[in-house]
């Protein structure tokens, strides 16, 4: 009996790598693009949920706790210094990033 050419695991092994190959070819462009546009406008605006002590207003309005802090310390090694927080409850994120 022959082996056949084609095996099963060949033939998902070979789809899957083809279903990836365009987003692997295309999201590191895109992800340049978007970091070159942000460093250029000089800020970026991110959605944090108000659920201290991830994310919350001091009485003085400033927005702190341990997401906003991460991000700040993450986007700065990325040289973008600027980071315009918005805090909005955790169900508004989404719609809020889709709306723009």
């Amino acid at each position: 009996m022959t082996t056949p050419i084609f095996t099963r695991r060949k033939l998902l092994v070979s789809a899957a790598g083809l279903a990836v190959a365009p987003v692997l070819i295309t999201s590191p462009a895109f992800a340049e693009d978007s970091l070159e546009r942000i460093k250029k406008q000089g800020f970026i605006r991110v959605g944090f949920a108000n659920e201290a002590p991830y994310g919350y207003a001091t009485p003085d309005g400033k927005l702190t706790g341990e997401a906003p802090e991460v991000a700040k310390a993450v986007l700065a090694k990325m040289g973008i210094n600027e980071v315009d927080g918005v805090l909005t409850e955790f169900g508004s994120l989404i719609p809020g990033l889709m709306a723009g």
